[in-house]
């Protein structure tokens, strides 16, 4: 057996409430470039499921951004390390220069015309900003003057070049070179400068900062021309600039929750857009790039939308199509392999549920405001959604999506959102599942199992536990809960439908000591698995609860950290078993012969792999804490 990628979902933006989000484009316009944790996203405006990713950082990418020529993208992260690696080949990223630049993040970065040249800007003690060569890192001068962290910085895309450098001391500072050297300050805006953008001809600028204001350069000297009008201003803080193609607009996004089109030569506002009608604190746009299609835009949430500026009108426009996923990492996930397609539902740190569709990757949001922390497990049917928060918030709402999002050419239209059915609370939550026939799941807490009508949403029994609770799992078609304890145990329960009562009918002990990690039971209810660390055993479901202290009849070990989760394939005799950990691995075991397995490694690098099911006979899927959800085949 051999394990192959079939299909990778990714994670939209990095953002940060009050810091703008660096979005950036390929030399082409046809793909947007940014940091999604510790990786690179290189993605298709078009077809959004085409996609390319670097995982060269070990902290988070602040800012990624190709050469002119194409062919290296320089990405920097939160530790001021800043990587140039070629971008030609889709499976295999080779690092030209990795250098440590700056002793805290770097906030922004820019190439030179002739992709010779790379300006990084940030925070550091030493410095804030440094000019260097792209192969060897040598310094080509010295970017001084600053006092205070820096925000957004540039170099003139033609010749003589020029360095333009702003932050949080409100300086926007101008350099001659190379080797540049400080050349005057301008001292316009009176709070943050958090946006630089030159014209691609390089005869103007433009800065856009706290005090609602952008103004507009000299490209050459650097000095102010003027100030884009206040009538239909914004009314906040401009976060990011992005000019269009042919330099004779401008689009701008701020605190205000709007978008604006302006037009530069008179340097009015042409048009306004918003998210939504009634935008929330997370539909504020936090950056924006211009693409071959238009601008392109990241909100606090890390939507992106497309905004379609050639047919501007008054009053308030909407984007044209928008593209949600989990910004963070995901902690469980869901397939409902009845649907055609098959859906999957993840939910994560974030505090976002959202639905992917296989193969055609639409992308929706679904109860996303029912939670306000990170969510750790979740069940779904086609009808109901049950989710858990950290903090024990249990939600049981209706499985509908907000908003559909599709292809970049379409409009998005808003839906009917979901309705909450019901809310209550669990101490500790360890996890949830759904049983058989899909009318009820297990809320699992610390002490206390909880059994849940899902039509309406309502605790129908509980049961008090003599142990600690760590992991629960159920029968596809039986009627059998494993639950996993500190005890070392797993412990066996079946809940009874007519009589609404929950009973423990056995427990099972393995040969290694330590707290259940994972479990899995068969779809048959004759097989289970447990993880205690990253130890993995596997024996019967016993029929009782007389033999107390049962061995189980297999254990296998070839894991090197703690095991996150498991899933048996589909069949009712299952034939292979998938167990996954933090180890970033993840292997296939045939349940025939313990010595025959195929694994994968490297996978959701760095902190590992966080759950695992099986989507058919020949399919599975993972996701971790990167944000990724990949889908794998099995040949």
């Amino acid at each position: 057996m051999s394990i192959t990628i079939n299909t990778t979902y990714v994670p939209n933006p990095n953002t940060e409430r009050g810091k703008p989000t660096r979005l950036t484009s390929t030399p082409s316009g046809e793909e947007i470039v940014y940091g999604a944790g510790n990786a690179v996203i290189v993605r298709s405006i078009k077809d959004p499921m085409q996609i390319d990713a670097f995982y060269g950082h070990r902290a988070p990418v602040q800012v990624a951004r190709y050469c002119p020529s194409g062919y290296y993208c320089a990405s920097a992260d939160a530790h001021g390390r800043v990587l140039i690696w070629s971008t030609g080949t889709k499976n295999e990223k080779i690092t030209k220069l990795e250098k440590p630049s700056l002793s805290g993040g770097v906030n922004d970065l820019s190439w030179s015309d002739d992709s010779k040249r790379v300006l990084v800007v940030g925070e550091g003690k030493d410095k804030k900003a440094e000019v260097f060569n792209w192969d060897t890192g040598t310094s080509l001068g010295d970017i001084s003057g600053h006092t205070a962290q820096l925000l957004a910085g540039t170099i003139r895309p033609c010749r003589p070049y020029r360095v333009v450098t702003a932050g949080e001391d409100k300086l926007v500072n101008f350099y001659k070179g190379p080797p540049f050297k400080y050349d005057h300050s301008v001292r316009e805006h009176q709070k943050f400068v958090n946006s630089i953008e030159y014209a691609s001809d390089g005869s103007v600028f433009v800065t856009g900062g706290g005090d609602k204001t952008i103004l507009l350069y000299d490209g050459t000297e650097g000095t102010v021309k003027g100030k884009f009008s206040e009538e239909g201003g914004h009314k906040l803080s401009v976060f990011s600039l992005a000019f269009s193609k042919d330099n004779k607009q401008l689009f701008s996004c701020s605190a205000d929750k709007t978008m604006k089109l302006w037009d530069v030569e008179t340097m009015k506002c042409v048009s306004t857009f918003q998210n939504a009608e009634k935008p929330e604190l997370l539909d504020t746009p936090m950056g924006c790039t211009w693409t071959s299609i238009g601008p392109v835009v990241v909100t606090l949430r890390g939507d992106l939308l497309h905004v379609d500026t050639s047919s501007p009108t008054e009053g308030i426009n909407f984007p044209a199509a928008r593209i949600r996923a989990q910004t963070k990492g995901i902690q469980q996930f869901e397939v409902l392999e009845e649907t055609s397609p098959v859906r999957f539902i993840t939910c994560g740190y974030d505090s976002q549920i959202i639905q992917y569709t296989r193969d055609k990757g639409t992308m929706e949001g679904s109860s996303s405001n029912f939670h306000n922390g990170p969510i750790s497990s979740i069940a779904a049917t086609q009808e109901r959604i049950v989710s858990l928060q950290i903090d024990g918030t249990t939600i049981v709402s209706e499985n509908k999506p907000t908003r559909t999002f599709v292809e970049a050419e379409a409009k998005a239209a808003p839906i009917a959102g979901p309705q909450l059915v019901n809310k209550f609370t669990l101490p500790n939550p360890r996890g949830t599942c759904i049983l058989s026939g899909g009318a009820h799941s297990i809320v699992a807490g610390l002490k206390v199992l909880v059994a849940v009508e899902l039509e309406k949403g309502t605790p129908v029994c509980q049961a008090a536990t003599t142990y600690d609770v760590t992991a629960i799992a159920a029968s596809r078609k039986g009627d059998v809960i494993a639950v996993g304890s500190t005890d070392q145990h797993v412990h066996f329960w079946k809940f009874d439908k007519a009589a609404k009562t929950l009973v423990e009918f056995a427990k099972s002990k393995g040969r290694y000591g330590g707290s259940i990690t994972a479990v899995a039971v068969s779809a048959d209810s004759q097989t289970f698995a447990a993880a205690r660390d990253r130890n993995l055993c596997v024996g019967p479901i016993p029929a009782s609860g007389d033999d107390d202290g049962s061995k189980l009849n297999e254990d296998r070990l070839l894991h090197t950290s703690r095991i996150t989760s498991l899933a048996f394939s589909l069949e009712d005799a299952p034939t292979t078993l998938i167990s996954v950990g933090l180890d970033c691995q993840a292997v296939l075991w045939d349940m025939s012969d313990s010595e025959k397995f195929n694994k994968i490694t490297g996978i959701h690098t760095p902190q590992g792999v966080t759950d695992v099911k099986y989507v058919d006979a020949k399919t599975f899927a993972t996701t971790g804490t990167d944000g990724f959800l990949r889908v794998w085949n099995i040949e």
